[in-house]
C-alpha cells in the first residue's frame, strides 16, 4: 500500500488536530494512516469521551494485535 500524504502524519499532528475534541465529536480513522497515529488518536478521543470508528483497511498484521486492546466504539470491516 502506498500511503502517500497519510504516511507523513506524525503524533504531534494528531495531538494538535484533536486538542479540542469533545464528547459531541466522532473520530473516524482507517488503516492507510500510520498505525501509531491511529491508536494515539483513538486514545486521545476516548480520554475526552468522543465516539470512535475504526476501519483498519488495508488490514495489516500490526492492527490485529492492537485492535484487541483499542477502545473503539465501531469497528468497520470490509
Amino acid at each position: 500500500v502506498a500511503s502517500g500524504a497519510n504516511g507523513e502524519l506524525a503524533l504531534d499532528d494528531v495531538a494538535r488536530a484533536l486538542a479540542d475534541i469533545s464528547p459531541a465529536d466522532i473520530l473516524i480513522t482507517q488503516g492507510e494512516t500510520p498505525i501509531d497515529c491511529v491508536f494515539y488518536a483513538l486514545e486521545i478521543a476516548k480520554k475526552k469521551d468522543a465516539r470512535t470508528i475504526l476501519n483498519p483497511a488495508p488490514m495489516r498484521e500490526e492492527f490485529a494485535t492492537k485492535i484487541k486492546s483499542a477502545r473503539v466504539d465501531l469497528l468497520v470491516l470490509n
